[in-house]
């Protein structure tokens, strides 16, 4: 055996190779890092100039708020930048007021700050994307003024033009460097994520006519994930006016009618999943390998509006003979209760070919902007859940009521810092990470800070011999961009946040700069407790784990569901949009590993099928095409349903669904009805089947009363 075989098998080598690389994979040279981190670099050492030209005493502020701001595209950069500025005003304007009233009396102040800082927790959790960010700037904004006021009332004022200036000089600076001097449009991303979002679809759609062949829950799972983030890059992209792409209004109206298209295959699959195996009507049968037969004619791509438009006219072609053939249903003199099933497959197969001929013509007025748009309807919707919105709020109020109470019985100015630090960052990070990445935040901000120490230390030996401004900018900024190219890898960016603060907080860079050696032990020792209680924050206080999620998930489902049970409202749309925004926020991060996992969100999506077909069941009887015995069973069936997903124990379980279904089939059989009661009365048979047979098959039941 050679040396060379020995130094291979030994562990030791191994060990060093698979650290080389990691170290490779960060180094390796990627262009969308390497820009990033370019930006970051150019907007450190643009703040630096502006700060120190106007001699301003608290540049650390802007230096902290840098990597908040300057994000890889600048639709996001412009958006998160107008919510930290409107969340600093507000912010500063609360502040002052919480020091005018409570200024003298500390536990006053203190309670009336930990009861803002619910209050915007509060608010953030009922927004999207980072609409949410500016509640958290308010709350950081209020915290550092009544933080670093203290008793001196006077002082608050000129605290809050402080801050509002320093947060305005990293905006500025990001705004000039990502919107003229390095522009990168968030347009690559979009279109990017959009043909993901349609390629996940339609993979589910393609399987929607083969009960065989039915997608994994993970693919499920994937799908809904992708359709929320394509309407977060399309937020995004609307604040970028001076950038060329697509119409948003048109590209809105394409991601509307894909989540349409992911519900009507959701509903064609459960119908189909309710024939029994060698059952299936001939007529259904026929028309399925002939749906089979389009949706294999759908292509990868569409590249030009003629082909979209072609698309839609074979669906919208199969959908006229369809409704041809309905013509000789309603005209029969009754239905047999055999051919309710029939019925219910055909009608489920008409609506997915519906939609996914609005979604080609929608892509076809995408790429073909003289075809009128379609009209907009808004389905991104964010779901009211004041239970986890409480929660949120909760998190940094108590907090910043236990630490505080500790710096007051202490007097420790580190407890101070780490009240300041933790409170405010319980508050900011869950508007702008997402949920897995909150858990090992803790851990990801303290190795940051560790992993910034070395650079600090390098920087407080050189800095005190340089005389002039570009030697001194271009040192901070080439740590900046070093750390902040290496840490934009994926799921690492949190580290190089971690690292700034320390950046920052050490060197507190000014025109009348004094080098300590002891003000990086200092600030080390402020920050040290930093990480341990970011962790508390989120894995104590209101951990949002696996069975966190599940609750919420199911009560949302419930909620929902009660509500298109009791058709009060006609809002539709806003149910749909609402349950895929509970489903992508809380089923997004579910573990699929788990069955009750994959169960839940079986459910849960099973529940908004039953919501829409009730929704339809209330709009027949609100236009008045019901005859009334039927209009009257409608808040029955609603009620029915809710008892079952609910898991209350209903006497009469799925008795209204065959007294609804025999009622109709007599109102069908009678002579002399209208043509509208008749078409009324057979679509209200269809829901009640279709529903009947949800309960019959337990699929709203929860886990273990299936």
């Amino acid at each position: 055996m050679t040396a060379g075989d020995t130094a291979a098998r030994s562990p030791s080598a191994g060990m060093w190779r698979r650290a080389a690389r990691r170290l490779g994979r960060f180094a390796s040279p990627d262009p969308a890092r390497f820009a990033y981190a370019t930006n970051i670099a150019l907007v450190t050492i643009l703040s630096l100039f502006v700060a120190f030209l106007f001699n301003l005493q608290n540049t650390y502020w802007a230096l902290i708020s840098i990597p908040f701001v300057a994000q890889m595209g600048s639709g996001i950069t412009i958006w998160r930048s107008v919510m930290r500025l409107l969340g600093t005003l507000v912010g500063g304007v609360v502040g002052i007021a919480i020091v005018a009233l409570f200024a003298q009396s500390p536990v006053a102040s203190l309670a009336a700050l930990a009861l803002w800082a619910f209050g915007v927790g509060f608010l953030a959790r009922l927004e999207m994307g980072l609409d949410a960010y500016a509640y958290g700037t308010a709350g950081l904004t209020a915290t550092v003024i009544v933080f670093d006021t203290g008793p001196s009332a006077d002082a608050a004022y000129g605290l809050m033009l402080a801050r509002i200036t320093e947060t305005l000089i990293p905006i500025g600076a990001a705004f000039a460097v990502l919107l003229v001097v390095f522009p990168q449009s968030v347009r690559r991303t979009l279109e990017n994520g959009l043909l993901d979002a349609r390629d996940r679809v339609m993979a589910i759609v393609r399987e929607a006519a083969t009960p065989a062949a039915q997608p994994a829950p993970a693919d499920r799972q994937a799908a809904t994930k992708a359709l929320a983030t394509a309407y977060s890059n399309l937020r995004a992209f609307k604040f970028e006016r001076s950038h060329r792409g697509p119409d948003l209004d048109r590209v809105a109206a394409a991601a509307n009618a894909l989540n349409h298209v992911l519900i009507a295959a959701e509903t064609l699959s459960l119908v189909l999943d309710h024939q029994d195996e060698g059952e299936t009507p001939a007529e259904p049968e026929a028309l399925l390998d002939e749906l089979r037969a389009l949706l294999g004619a759908i292509p990868p791509r569409f590249h030009d509006a003629g082909t979209a438009l072609a698309l839609a006219g074979r669906f919208r072609d199969f959908v006229a003979r369809i409704d041809g053939d309905a013509t000789t249903r309603l005209s029969a003199s009754q239905v047999p209760a055999g051919a309710s099933d029939a019925l219910a497959v055909i009608y489920a197969i008409r609506r997915f070919a519906n939609t996914i001929a609005s979604f080609a013509e929608a892509e076809a007025t995408v790429f073909d902007p003289a075809r009128p748009a379609p009209r907009r309807q808004t389905i991104v919707a964010r779901y009211p859940d004041y239970r986890a919105a409480a929660e949120r709020g909760l998190r940094p109020a108590l907090l910043l009521l236990v630490l505080s109470a500790l710096w007051i019985a202490t007097a420790s100015p580190t407890l101070l810092t780490v009240a300041l630090l933790s409170g405010t960052f319980s508050l900011v990070l869950p508007t702008i990470a997402p949920r897995p990445a909150l858990t090992a935040s803790g851990l990801a901000i303290g190795l940051g800070i560790a992993a910034m120490v070395p650079p600090v230390l390098a920087l407080e030996t050189v800095l005190p011999y340089v005389e002039s401004f570009p030697p001194y900018a271009l040192l901070i900024g080439l740590t900046m961009f070093v750390f902040f190219y290496i840490g934009s890898a994926p799921g690492r960016l949190i580290y190089a946040f971690g690292g700034s603060i320390l950046l920052a907080v050490a060197l507190r860079p000014s025109n009348m700069q004094v080098y300590d050696p002891l003000g990086l032990f200092n600030a080390l020792a402020g920050l040290a407790l930093l990480p341990a209680c970011i962790a508390v924050a989120f894995t104590v206080i209101v951990p949002e784990d696996q069975g966190w999620l599940r609750r919420h998930l199911a009560r949302a489902s419930r909620h929902l569901l009660r509500r298109a049970a009791r058709g009060r409202d006609a809002k539709a749309d806003e149910f749909l949009a609402q349950s895929l925004d509970a489903i992508s926020d809380y089923g997004g991060d579910l573990d699929l590993a788990e069955g009750r996992n994959r169960a839940l969100l079986a459910r849960s999506r099973i529940a908004v099928t039953a919501g829409l077909e009730l929704y339809e069941l209330h709009r027949l009887r609100r236009l008045g095409h019901l005859p009334p015995d039927l209009a009257g069973l409608v808040p029955e069936l609603g009620a029915a349903l809710v008892a079952a997903a609910e898991g209350r124990p209903a006497t009469t379980g799925a008795e209204p669904f065959r007294a609804a279904e025999t009622r109709a089939r007599a109102a069908l059989a009678a002579e002399g009805a209208p043509g509208p009661e008749r078409a009324a009365t057979l679509r209200f048979l269809i829901g009640a089947r279709f529903l009947g047979g949800l309960l019959d098959h337990g699929r709203l039941a929860p886990e273990g009363r299936a």
